[in-house]
């Protein structure tokens, strides 16, 4: 993708390289807590890394409705994604 028959490296090639590399920093950085809310503000989820775990949290009128939990895919008979 990168190199060309020649082995040389363009400018077009170093620009989309550095614009990936932006990328995949701003989804890590970007990682943090977010927070979605229902148009008037009442109910509100919030997804979360604990200790790498993905968790999310749902609020009805800041008070806690599910606790935070884990998320993920229950696979039918226990199969693995990769």
């Amino acid at each position: 993708m990168f190199l060309r028959y020649d082995n040389s490296i363009t400018s077009n090639d170093m620009k989309r390289f550095i614009l990936s590399v932006c990328l995949v920093l701003f989804a890590a950085f970007n990682a943090m807590a977010q927070e979605a809310a229902s148009p008037n503000g009442n109910v509100k989820v919030k997804f979360a890394l604990n200790n790498s775990v993905p968790t999310y949290t749902v609020t009805f009128r800041g008070k806690p409705v599910i606790k935070p939990s884990r998320l993920g895919f229950a696979l039918v008979k226990g199969g693995d994604l990769l």
